[in-house]
């Protein structure tokens, strides 16, 4: 995911750290509701960059899969490490997918 430039890809984090975090307040048991949790965070963080005016265009398009490839590998480390949306840093981490 190198392609993106390192300012997208923690904005991109960001985006995805927000909608875990809505997904999972709204799921009141993350044990046993983590599918749920990450089908919502995935599909919010999708729409959200689909109506972002940020990827645009043609050449925009093969950056928009990019980026939901990147959010999508975030949130299911996330849900597969069994990390909560409270106790998930609000900074990329070394071993996520993403980072330098």
């Amino acid at each position: 995911m190198k392609i993106l430039a390192k300012h997208k890809r923690q904005r991109l984090r960001e985006v995805a750290r927000q909608e875990y975090s809505v997904a999972c307040r709204l799921h009141a048991d993350f044990s046993s509701e983590k599918k749920n949790i990450a089908k919502m965070a995935i599909r919010s963080a999708r729409t959200r960059l689909s109506q972002s005016t940020e990827y645009g265009g043609i050449l925009n398009t093969v950056f928009l899969a990019l980026a939901t490839k990147l959010i999508v590998a975030l949130i299911e480390q996330w849900i597969d490490q069994n990390i909560n949306a409270r106790d998930l840093p609000e900074s990329y981490q070394q071993g996520e997918p993403g980072y330098e």
